[in-house]
């Protein structure tokens, strides 16, 4: 589940206490939680990032952390698949085999595959799960704090981390066959940050570098404060005494390469007039075996029914013996890939950019702008999707909109305003090119082409890149910024094209009207004469626009329609309870 690291990792000793340097450690961790408090603004969080990476390496130099090598972990394979077999997973299909540290340990195909085959199917009592956290020391702990009860996958990353260090734990098998590291944010060197400005990855990264730095900091306190409550003394002394940086960037890592959500039967309610939510009937799950398969391009095919507590995993197509069998990890760009997951998909079609759009407030029209935006359910101002362009266009219908009312004149703008009604279709019709004149097509086109390109020239250029790309000292992680560099150029420039396009094919339009006008023009006229007769004037493309502006907007049936949404739907093999991983 996401790309391994490829750095070299050591084992080190248990080491209890973990810290060569409690006293010192007490005093950054409070600078720390400090520091990632501080509300910033988005100029400011490059520097406020380098000073908690600061801090978090002075941390991490006074704590030893035990790590597992790529090569211990492939000898812990054997142990593992004995646990699998013994709690009756069946692996007649299937193979664990070692794809190297980039792709670390995943499953080959021992004979040829079908599609919607099943490929495995895995027990939950073989899951860890938040669930089950509240059934064990941590309940308590759990129940106490607000923060655990909001993100259970914080409670999952909690209980991982103790059962590593549970020498009996019934999980240790599969403990022990996870990578020591990982590829996702929270393992990026400033350098290797850096090299995502111009993504929207980079400041997604730096908020949940920012985030785990601030939970290490809270539960350090928690474990090593003067005054340990009850619910802390709970939790096993090994898990209090490692609980260092590393290892809780490992476990958080390790949730949030392989998170999955499972259904289970709905609790009793015992008020008849509530209504569950949507996790009263699913829990954040680790499926062991199921989440070492990597990632490629297909459609969901898992199912986890809470009736027979079993996960089922279908094949999505056709394998062949020998080959590595892969999951669709789901409908995800490449930034909560590279984030999350530790990789980047190359042409993604679920991928996409962010652009930051706003009406401002200087604007003569802004309050007759924003109203119109608001009854639309639009936001004034704020992140805008641009698409990887496939059969659809490459922007939302809300981001197309957007762009229609910001150009919008004072006429226009008192018209859909004094609507009555605003329902379902009122979004369509201001979406649809019908709905707008020439001149402000044109200048919907332009102004996101110019936007666009603005933001193009944050990037390095393609040959550039390329030869970062190549370059044997750039690190694995490097690599995938320079990567997510490369696929967020392709979505810019595909969309830069587009509006030049549209720009183009709206110019065309006005001088294939202006023709057809004059055209009209002349067999109403009387024909001139064959000798010194003048040619018949053609408006120029002001005066035809002036003239299409007049227009009334209803009669627009030669305007060719682009296509709506954005992305495709997404499909799966399995029943309902499908899950992504």
């Amino acid at each position: 589940m996401g790309r391994k690291s490829r750095s070299k990792q050591s084992t080190k000793p248990l080491n209890i206490p973990a810290y060569s340097n409690k006293k010192e450690v007490d005093r950054l961790v409070q600078k720390l939680i400090h520091v990632c408090m501080v509300p910033t603004s988005r100029k400011d969080e490059w520097d406020t990032y380098l000073q908690v990476d600061f801090l978090v390496q002075r941390i991490r130099q006074c704590q030893t952390t035990p790590t597992t090598s790529h090569k211990e972990r492939v000898d812990n394979v054997g142990k593992f698949k004995e646990w699998m077999q013994e709690n009756g997973v069946c692996l007649e299909k299937l193979q664990l085999e070692d794809y190297g540290v980039e792709l670390g340990i995943g499953l080959k195909a021992v004979t040829d595959i079908k599609r919607a085959d099943t490929l495995i199917e895995i027990p939950y009592r073989m899951m860890m799960t938040a669930e089950k956290s509240k059934k064990t020391y941590l309940a308590d702990f759990i129940e106490s704090k607000r923060l655990l009860q909001e993100m259970p996958n914080i409670s999952l990353a909690l209980f991982l981390h103790c059962e590593k260090f549970n020498p009996d734990s019934f999980y240790k098998p599969y403990i022990d066959a996870l990578p020591g590291e990982y590829n996702t944010a929270l393992y990026f060197t400033p350098t290797e940050m850096e090299l995502l400005k111009g993504t929207q990855a980079f400041f997604h990264a730096i908020t949940q570098c920012k985030s785990i730095a601030r939970q290490y900091g809270i539960f350090y306190n928690m474990m090593h404060g003067d005054k340990m409550t009850a619910d802390v003394k709970k939790i096993p002394e090994s898990a209090r005494n490692h609980f260092t940086f590393d290892a809780y960037r490992w476990a958080v890592s390790t949730v949030s390469t392989r998170l999955n959500k499972v259904a289970i039967k709905a609790k009793e309610d015992p008020c008849s007039c509530c209504h569950h939510d949507e996790m009263s009937n699913s829990t954040f799950a680790l499926i062991p075996l199921w989440d070492m398969m990597n990632h490629s391009a297909g459609e969901l095919g898992t199912n986890c029914d809470p009736e027979t507590e079993t996960c089922v995993c279908y094949s999505m197509k056709d394998f062949q013996a020998g080959e590595q069998v892969t999951i669709f990890y789901g409908a995800r760009d490449n930034t909560a890939f590279l984030i999350y997951n530790g990789f980047v998909a190359e042409n993604n079609r679920y991928d996409k950019v962010e652009i930051q759009l706003g009406v401002s407030t200087n604007d003569k029209l802004y309050a007759k702008k924003v109203q119109l935006l608001e009854k639309l359910k639009i936001k004034p101002s704020g992140s805008f999707q641009i698409y990887v362009i496939a059969e659809n266009l490459p922007i939302t219908p809300e981001l197309q909109a957007f762009l229609r009312v910001f150009h919008m004149n004072e006429e226009d703008l008192d018209a859909w305003n004094g609507r009555e009604y605003f329902g379902r279709d009122s979004l369509r019709e201001i979406f649809l090119p019908v709905n707008s004149n020439l001149e402000t097509e044109k200048k919907i086109w332009k102004f996101l082409e110019n936007r666009v390109n603005l933001l193009l020239t944050a990037f390095k250029s393609d040959e550039e890149l390329e030869k970062m790309l190549s370059d044997a000292d750039s690190s694995p992680r490097a690599k995938l910024a320079i990567k997510l560099q490369i696929e967020s150029k392709k979505i810019l420039s595909s969309c830069r094209d587009f509006c030049v396009d549209s720009y183009t094919r709206a110019e065309e339009y006005v001088w294939q009207i202006a023709q057809q006008m004059v055209g009209e023009a002349a067999s109403e006229s009387p024909a001139p004469d064959v000798e010194g007769g003048e040619a018949l004037p053609v408006l120029s493309e002001s005066e035809t626009l002036q003239t299409l502006s007049e227009l009334s907007v209803a009669d627009h049936g030669r305007h060719e329609h682009a296509g709506n949404g954005c992305c495709g739907e997404n499909k799966t093999l399995a029943a309902p309870n499908a899950v992504e991983s």
